[in-house]
Order: C-alpha cells, then structure tokens, then sequence
C-alpha cells in the first residue's frame, strides 16, 4: 500500500527550494556543499481547495483487481474507513473509476455528510474526490485525461476531480517570497468565506483551505483557515518559523482542538475506538505529528525537544482521557 504523502507549508516548501537551489553536491566527507550562486526560481503553483474529509486510495495491481485504502491501512466493506471500501464495491464494474489507471493508485477525499463537521461539503451527498495518482511517482489528477464522457460517468456515480471546481494560480519568486503572502491570504480567507465546492453544489458555508502544488506535483504545500488549522498562529501562511518564548507558548499553539479531534479521525481511519487501551496510539501520533510539522519551531526558539515532547503528551493525556470519560458518559 502506497500512502498519500503529507503536505506541508508555505515555509517547507521555501526552504526546499532553495536547499535544492544552493546544493552543489558532497565534500569528502559526505556533507552537503550549499552555495548560493544564482538567484533562486520563480515558480507558479496552481491551487486548488482542500476538502474536509478522509484521505481515501484505490490501487490497481495490474490485473484488473483492486484493494482500497484508507491513508493507514487496507480496507474493505467489512471493515471499512467511513463507508468508503462499501462505495467503491457498489460502483458499476464498467465505470471509468476501473478503467483510467491498470498499474498504480488513485488518491481523493471521501467526503460529504456525516464523515466531518463544520465544512459545506458536510451538507452535500458522500462523493469520491479525485486528486492524484501514483504509478512512478505523484501525478496530478488531470493527467488521466478522462474524456469529457468519462467525467460525466463518474460525476452520476459521486465521483469528481479537484481540478473540475475553481482553481487558482499564484507565481512565488524565491528570492521574496514574502510578496506572496498578502495574495495567498486572500485565496485562504475566499475559501474560508465560502468553500467552492460547496458553493458549486448550491451550499452556503465555511471551506477548509487550499492545496498548492506545481504542473508535476513535486512541490506542494497547504494553507488552511483559521477555523480549521491545526495551529494557533498569527497568519494563516508564514515564510519562516516562529521564535517562541516557552515550552508553554509552544504547547498552546500546537496542541488545538483541530489537531486533538484529527488524531480521533486518524484513529478511526484505523478502525480503532476511543478506548484507554489505545491511549498509546493516540499519544504517539500528536506528538509525532507536531514534532514532524514544527520542528523548525523547536530549533528556532532554542526548545529542548524531550521537554517539548513531555509537555505535549501532557496536555494531550488530559484531553484524551476526557474524550474516554465523555464516550463513556
């Protein structure tokens, strides 16, 4: 099982660049030789709106079967990831869903109502999203090239491609990127006003955010609301890491009720309960997940990262046993 790679930020993709940029290979002892020779590139990234559901596959083995996924594990009607696996096995065996890609996995969000709060889309019927695939690498969806036929099949069978509703384009000039911020605040806070999808289908309300990426999809990053992000900050996008004061400004801003309820998702995703007896699970995953996402945070703020990380499971601990005692309630 291939999973869907996790998306960063702005910042993540900024210091990727021009890491890239400035490598001029190893000296002799292994290390990187960074030199900045020539301006970094402009790149323009295409947009488009980041949907409030479960990370869901298909993959085909190349013989005409198929096993679907959540972003964890492998499901099935029996043993499913929110209806998902019982879905794709109700499709019709000659729809294009079977037939665009022999060898490889497609990738979208199940969404609609009853598998997320507080979006749209939670108003709308459940429908597959078609994002990417892999086969050697990540592709965008559009490289498919499903004819306008096969589109309107799909669409009768609740199934669609990011790329049909509204899309955006922002050009990044890796020497400032900081000229960037103002216009991709704007496309966040649209989203979050109204979220396309959403209104595509005749629904006022809230969007999540947005999903950038390039033609290729080798550089990505996400900006969401900020009534969906994971973590308390000034911007919904930055070009650099936070210097924060404490261990305790760091909790605070990292350890969110978003963040909390996406690990119970995760859990779920993993057909497992909110039960003491996977506190471990659900300990490691927020911790590790912030540690993934901010450790640029911890570095810049001169955080020890073992104090970090005993804060964070303290705080996350509290909430957890008092989702447990709510469940049991």
């Amino acid at each position: 099982m291939k999973h869907f790679e996790k998306i960063g930020q702005f910042r993540d993709v900024i210091r990727l660049v021009r890491d890239q940029h400035d490598f001029q290979g190893l000296d002799e002892n292994g290390q990187a030789i960074m030199n900045h020779l020539t301006p970094y590139p402009t790149i323009t990234f295409t947009g488009t709106v980041k949907l409030h559901g479960t990370n869901s596959g298909v993959e085909f083995d190349g013989d005409g079967n198929y096993t679907c996924q959540s972003r964890t594990r492998v499901i099935e009607p029996g043993d499913d990831n929110m209806g998902f696996a019982k879905f794709i096995s109700e499709i019709p065996d000659d729809s294009p869903l079977f037939s665009a890609l022999r060898n490889g996995t497609l990738y979208g969000e199940w969404c609609g109502k009853g598998i997320q709060k507080s979006v749209a889309i939670c108003e709308l019927p459940k429908m597959f999203v078609l994002f990417s695939y892999f086969t050697d690498r990540f592709h965008n969806i559009d490289d498919l090239e499903l004819s306008d036929d096969d589109l309107t099949t799909l669409n009768e069978q609740n199934i669609y491609t990011i790329n049909q509703f509204k899309q955006y384009k922002v050009t990044v000039d890796f020497n400032d990127p900081k000229a960037s911020l103002e216009e991709l605040q704007n496309i966040v806070d649209e989203i979050e006003g109204q979220c396309p999808v959403g209104k595509h289908f005749g629904v006022e309300g809230v969007g999540e955010g947005v999903v950038f990426s390039t033609p290729e999809q080798d550089l990505f990053f996400k900006c969401k609301g900020e009534k969906h992000s994971v973590r308390k900050a000034k911007t919904a996008v930055a070009i650099d890491p936070e210097v924060l004061n404490s261990i305790n400004e760091f909790v605070e801003m990292t350890v969110t009720e978003n963040r909390l309820n996406q690990g119970l998702s995760w859990l779920t995703s993993l057909g497992l309960d909110v039960d003491v007896k996977q506190t471990g699970v659900f300990m490691k995953w927020i911790v590790n997940d912030i540690l993934s996402e901010e450790l640029d945070v911890i570095k810049s703020s001169g955080l020890e990262t073992k104090q970090v990380t005993k804060a964070l499971s303290a705080k996350a601990r509290k909430w957890w046993f008092n989702k447990i005692d709510e469940t049991i309630a």
